[in-house]
């Protein structure tokens, strides 16, 4: 969560790779940056970054920088409240990711879909896309974004009437955090709160702290597999992106 420490690494590599000429290189350090910035909350700076980014990535001719920059571009225009551009944007950067077959970057593009799904008020879609993003970068080891995904599904869940689950997975993805030692990013802040409050209102806050305790002392597997609207769906879909 040390945006603007990440920030000032990434103007000086920029500085370097620009004196060296080396521009995959370049394309790279401002996706690093994109990301840096919107993760961190500062929209205006990543899209500054997209903006030089996406034509040195296509000239470079590095498929994985182009689906890279094409999904911080979705994440950008979502958090900036345009999530038909989003949609699109997502839907190419998943395209080009299952084509180089990068499961990685396949699991974040389901993350973001998810996110855009929940907006748009279809919520079992969500669910799905984040089911099978969380199987993925849980192969992948990939705890931080495990957490992130863990919090957007509790939402998912809350919406669909499994209020207890979903503050269940919220104590999970706290104990992900707690292990790593990573904040919640800025960027998702708002929508961890809200979805917090929501539960806070609909169990209480005795319940919401039973529930949230359990998740954090259980084995995230049995968490999963213990709900019916997680556990077949995860695991025909955690093995495969």
């Amino acid at each position: 969560g040390q945006y603007e420490q990440a920030i000032a690494c990434v103007e000086r590599a920029l500085v370097y790779y620009r004196v060296i000429g080396d521009e995959n290189g370049v394309a790279r350090a401002l996706h690093t940056g994109a990301f840096a910035s919107w993760v961190g909350g500062d929209l205006g700076a990543a899209n500054r970054y997209l903006a030089e980014c996406l034509p040195r990535a296509r000239a470079v001719g590095d498929p994985e920088a182009i689906a890279a920059t094409l999904l911080n571009l979705g994440a950008t225009a979502f958090y900036g409240g345009d999530t038909e551009r989003a949609r699109r944007l997502l839907d190419d950067a998943l395209e080009r990711y299952q084509m180089i077959s990068f499961d990685e970057g396949v699991a974040w593009v389901r993350n973001m879909l998810g996110l855009v799904e929940l907006r748009a008020g279809r919520d079992e879609s969500a669910r799905a896309h984040l089911v099978s993003s969380l199987g993925v970068h849980r192969r992948l080891g990939d705890r931080w974004r495990t957490a992130s995904v863990l919090e957007a599904l509790a939402e998912a869940l809350r919406r669909t009437g499994s209020s207890r689950m979903a503050a269940v997975l919220l104590g999970a993805a706290g104990a992900v955090r707690a292990a790593i030692g990573a904040p919640v990013p800025a960027v998702e802040r708002t929508d961890w709160e809200r979805t917090y409050g929501a539960l806070q209102a609909e169990l209480g806050e005795d319940d919401l702290l039973a529930a949230i305790t359990e998740g954090h002392d259980r084995e995230l597997d049995g968490i999963l597999a213990s709900d019916p609207k997680i556990g077949r769906s995860f695991t025909t879909t955690s093995a495969q992106p």
